[in-house]
């Protein structure tokens, strides 16, 4: 542990990498005890403006999910089709079981480090809709994304 000075309430600590170690909203202003592995500060205006999220280091905590879609929309004819891709980080110990959470709807995905899992989803919803997409477990950090439904 180090000591770093934080001199504005709202930011991110990040390492050599640039990747971020740990979000803060509303710090007390002064020196903290902090991980060796932090290397610098960032500050933002607000807390709800936090541009990144914390990225998972050494193995410990909850490893994150990247999760993406092909395209931000999708036709509402029932045939046209859109991927969600997750891959789960590639230093995670072990695979994890999953919610894949596509419109409310809970489905059950495996895992594996640093794979690519994919799931095709097709919708007849109301074009305007916006179709709310999720992977979450107790041991996978959280992460969303959407896609818009569009008229055929």
């Amino acid at each position: 542990m180090q000591q770093f000075k934080i001199d504005s309430p709202h930011g991110y600590l990040h390492d050599k990498n640039g990747r971020v170690v740990l979000n803060f909203a509303n710090f007390n202003l002064g020196n903290h005890q902090v991980d060796d592995s932090v290397r610098g500060v960032t500050y933002i205006e607000a807390p709800n403006t936090h541009p990144k999220s914390v990225h998972w280091i050494y193995n410990s905590g909850i490893p994150p999910v990247t999760l993406s879609v092909d395209s931000g929309q999708i036709n509402n004819d029932g045939t046209d089709e859109t991927v969600v891709s997750m891959t789960l980080d590639a230093n995670a110990d072990s695979d994890r079981q999953a919610d894949l959470i596509i419109g409310g709807k809970t489905f059950d995905v495996s895992l594996v480090p640093g794979e690519e899992t994919i799931e095709t989803i097709t919708t007849t919803a109301r074009a305007g809709t916006v179709i709310e997409i999720e992977v979450n477990a107790p041991d996978v950090q959280r992460a969303t994304t959407t896609v818009e439904v569009v008229n055929a």
